[in-house]
């Protein structure tokens, strides 16, 4: 299917960028000519035809393209592998995610032991409805969770920077975790050229044993670490690192009390 949809792609869009370049440089080929020349460099290479504009791929020399187009070639096939894993990924939580409390035990036991496998959850998981894990910008980052994770309705995780998550860490309703942005200050004017993929910053989060984050919290990106036995209190916006023991609330979230040890045996 992705196979047809890129075959699509490259004669609609190769058409018109071949066409683009005819009229608009002076490269002494014809539309046509072109457009030949950007097919046979989608299968030698895999080279997209606005890859092929962008780089003026008519322009190189025999040395020029190979040494462009193999690099082009290897990042490519890792964007296309991401893709498919990013349908696949799509196509499990379209197939789990809307199973509700009133759906059979097996049903409900069936999810927990897909979602744990699929996302690296250790023993006796929870999972709820509508909990929708996912990565995006071509991440290769990862998601795990220790033992007793415990996840209610309708709550978000974004993992396209790693996430480590300890054991007895609970997630409740509308929660939403963040590890990557786009920040419009942290891009140079000439650095906006680039592919929107390629402009996100990713974070990596660590949350520790014995976290309890309530009801439409949000972690944010700028967010590293959850120190363990911490509380984030319901809507609090966290932009911060949390030190462990700690209760956090507001926004931006601020440390509103330090939990006692003898409080946290008891």
């Amino acid at each position: 299917m992705l196979l047809l949809t890129r075959l699509s792609q490259i004669l609609k869009y190769g058409w018109l960028h071949a066409k683009t370049i005819s009229q608009k440089d002076d490269c002494g080929n014809t539309s046509i000519h072109i457009f030949c020349d950007i097919i046979y460099c989608y299968f030698k290479y895999g080279l997209w035809s606005n890859q092929y504009l962008n780089t003026s791929f008519y322009k190189l020399n025999k040395k020029e393209r190979k040494l462009i187009g193999e690099d082009y070639k290897r990042q490519n096939r890792y964007k296309e592998k991401w893709v498919q894993g990013y349908f696949k990924e799509q196509k499990f939580l379209s197939k789990y995610a809307d199973i509700k409390y009133d759906s059979s035990l097996s049903k409900r036991k069936k999810k927990i032991k897909a979602y744990s496998k699929q996302y690296n959850f250790g023993k006796n998981a929870y999972i709820e409805y509508n909990v929708y894990i996912t990565k995006q910008h071509y991440s290769d980052s990862k998601m795990s969770a220790g033992d007793n994770f415990f996840v209610t309705h309708n709550v978000d995780i974004d993992y396209t920077g790693n996430i480590i998550i300890g054991a007895n860490v609970t997630l409740t309703e509308g929660v939403k975790i963040l590890t990557h942005a786009h920040d419009p200050y942290k891009f140079m004017e000439d650095d906006k050229l680039l592919p929107f993929s390629n402009r996100a910053y990713k974070t990596s989060l660590i949350i520790e044993d014995n976290v309890e984050i309530l009801s439409h919290a949000i972690i944010l990106p700028t967010v590293s670490r959850i120190g363990r036995n911490s509380i984030i209190s319901a809507g609090a916006v966290v932009s911060k690192n949390v030190p462990e023991n700690s209760v956090v609330a507001g926004n931006p979230a601020k440390v509103v009390a330090t939990l006692s040890e003898e409080l946290l045996i008891h």
